[in-house]
């Protein structure tokens, strides 16, 4: 009976502490969430986002570190003086014409917008998709040395 009526006495304790858990949970789950992937809604085709079949493009998340090695390459490289990149900055938690464009792009690789991320390029000349630090550098290595 004692610790019955202890527990009574302890279990606003005990629910402050499990919502502070809770709190402290959610925090690190937003704030380490993976980098690569990217929530993006269903794609819309719009003149905007129509391009020809020679087109390479190249999206990205200016906080995406995978984004930023990719970029570190085109520099250290001179990629971008040896092929025309078309850069489209797309954004986490926005919706706007680049994030359409890179959900149309992924649709015709059959990638589910679900599974989309960046870095993603799109080669229109061969209409491939490439998505990943390592899987888009060597594409551009190859790309590059043609």
């Amino acid at each position: 009976m004692a610790i019955l009526q202890n527990m009574k006495k302890n279990l606003p304790l005990i629910v402050i502490g499990l919502l502070i858990l809770l709190a402290i949970s959610s925090f690190i789950a937003v704030k380490f969430k993976p980098d690569i992937l990217v929530a993006v809604p269903t794609p819309k085709t719009t003149d905007q986002t129509k391009s020809t079949s020679t087109d390479i493009f190249f999206f990205f998340r200016s906080d995406c570190p995978h984004c930023l090695k990719v970029e570190q390459f085109l520099a250290d490289n001179n990629v971008e003086q040896k092929l025309k990149i078309d850069k489209k900055q797309v954004f986490a938690d926005k919706e706007t014409p680049e994030s359409d464009l890179l959900l149309e792009k992924a649709h015709l690789c059959n990638i589910n917008s679900g599974d989309v991320g960046v870095p993603f390029v799109w080669d229109g000349a061969t209409s491939k998709c490439y998505m990943g630090d390592e899987e888009v550098i060597n594409y551009f290595k190859g790309k590059a040395n043609q």
